[in-house]
């Protein structure tokens, strides 16, 4: 089926989109998204002859399809509609609509982001577009059902150059865990600067890209902007990875993604937590420890530790159970300066890049501030 028309209204400072267009993004129940900083249009994009392919992913409200768009060149992409008779399922389309265009105006080509091109109208029906990344392939989910999962992600994320990808020394296994931390938490600051909270981390959400060796957070159908007050309602994401409070906490509300963050890292890292029963013990414990950075702590810390003592700090700050003591982006970044040059792990071979924290706490307070830049250099 071929598009030649596409449909991607205007964004404007409040997010809304003009009465005049035919799509569904028109009015997706009175929902808006207002960030004070943003006030100038966003401009218009028109895309041309959208294909599209099969369906090759499908989550509760939306199903992924390959695509292509014809041109000088065929451009290979991935479309995404909202599932049919699934209630608020095209509002969550227009949600990521907005945000995805909006991450493409104030950070293009991030290495972080699934790079977005538009909404295509293709038999009366709203389809997202992306770009398809050649390197991004897999997420983090696919990485857990190998049997030698971490040795392929320590590859394919640049800790490692050898194709022999059997074992991993314990040393190789820490620069791992902190490679894949600070990746995680690079992509959150992004959106945490510019006032957004993502609400669905979870290793679905999170394509290994071997050419960048980076991840690229994706979904934002759960996600949300917001400037001053906070309506608190239950969150559309994924239950195994929300934090305790399943609410954002209004005067911390970026601590919901850490708190997930905290609970992917531990499924990657740690063999015994990636399985689905051995996650869902670990979900269990957790409920039931006042201090988790302490029970897990006592847990792993120790002769055979393959993630040091420096990082179970951190994520035990991650899982804080009241969600106003997890601290920020900006300080768990920092931390990754104090280990830089601890004895326990060598650091990585190419300097990585790490967004710009310096006003995270007064750009979430106060929307006036400038936009900050996505990535400045510091070494893990």
């Amino acid at each position: 089926m071929v598009a030649c028309v596409l449909a991607l209204a205007v964004v404007t400072a409040s997010w809304t989109v003009p009465a005049a267009s035919p799509s569904t993004l028109d009015n997706p129940l009175g929902r808006k998204f207002e960030l004070a900083h943003i006030d100038v249009q966003l401009a218009v994009r028109h895309l041309q002859c959208v294909n599209l392919g099969l369906p090759f992913a499908q989550g509760a409200f939306g199903h992924v399809l390959d695509a292509t768009i014809e041109g000088a060149e065929v451009k290979h992409c991935v479309a995404k509609r909202a599932a049919k008779g699934k209630a608020d399922a095209e509002t969550y389309l227009a949600s990521e609509a907005h945000l995805n265009e909006y991450f493409h105006k104030v950070a293009p080509g991030s290495r972080h982001l699934a790079p977005f091109l538009g909404v295509a109208n293709v038999g009366w029906t709203d389809h997202l577009i992306w770009e398809r990344c050649p390197g991004a392939q897999h997420s983090l989910d696919w990485y857990l059902e190998l049997p030698e999962r971490q040795g392929h992600l320590a590859r394919d994320l640049g800790v490692v150059a050898t194709p022999d990808v059997s074992v991993l020394t314990t040393r190789l296994q820490i620069v791992l865990g902190r490679k894949l931390l600070h990746e995680m938490l690079s992509a959150l600051a992004l959106l945490h600067t510019h006032g957004v909270i993502h609400r669905d981390v979870k290793p679905e959400n999170w394509l290994v890209d071997v050419r960048t060796q980076s991840l690229r957070l994706i979904d934002f159908g759960a996600a949300y902007a917001f400037r001053d007050g906070w309506t608190e309602h239950q969150v559309p994401g994924t239950e195994a990875y929300a934090p305790p409070e399943q609410t954002a906490e209004p005067t911390a509300p970026w601590s919901y993604d850490l708190y997930s963050t905290a609970m992917v890292w531990l499924r990657c890292c740690v063999s015994s937590y990636s399985s689905a029963a051995g996650f869902e013990a670990l979900r269990a414990s957790l409920e039931c420890q006042a201090d988790p950075g302490d029970w897990l702590a006592q847990r792993h810390v120790g002769p055979a530790d393959t993630a040091g003592p420096e990082m179970w700090a951190l994520i035990g700050r991650m899982l804080a159970r009241d969600p106003r003591k997890r601290a920020t982006v900006c300080e768990h970044l920092g931390s990754f300066e104090d280990m830089n040059n601890a004895a326990s792990a060598e650091p990585l071979a190419a300097e990585l890049a790490t967004p710009n924290m310096a006003n995270l706490e007064s750009c979430l307070a106060d929307f006036s501030c400038p936009l900050v830049l996505e990535e400045c250099s510091m070494p893990l």
